[in-house]
């Protein structure tokens, strides 16, 4: 098999890999999240976050020092594209706690079925 080949189908091996634990824990997201958030703060996610994140790079930097030519450039592109998202995405700082009361948070306007113009939508 070529070397090539063989990093393709490592790769497309954790890719799939990884959607799978995904879609495996999805049922129990909900209560890690709870007991995680009532235990440690709601910060804790940001480190969750990064740890994870350092993991995959340092999981993705040895898979990329085996890589050459052109796959590697691919590899490197997309790797950057990755972490752009990863960094510009998941840090809850940034976001609304959902932990904080409703008084907490900025007023949102509600629109009722009375008010709702549905003629106007048309």
């Amino acid at each position: 098999m070529q070397p090539e080949k063989r990093a393709e189908i490592i790769l497309w091996s954790i890719i799939v890999a990884y959607a799978g634990v995904i879609y495996a824990t999805l049922p129990v997201v909900s209560a890690v999240r709870k007991a995680l958030t009532e235990r440690f703060g709601y910060g804790i996610f940001d480190g969750v976050y990064w740890v994870f994140g350092a993991l995959g790079a340092a999981c993705a930097a040895r898979l990329l020092v085996r890589l050459r030519g052109a796959v590697r450039i691919r590899a490197l592109v997309s790797l950057a594209v990755l972490a752009g998202i990863f960094c510009s995405g998941n840090s809850t700082t940034s976001t609304t706690n959902p932990a904080k009361p409703e008084s907490d948070r900025s007023q949102r306007s509600e629109v009722s079925a009375e008010s709702f113009d549905v003629d106007r939508c048309r």
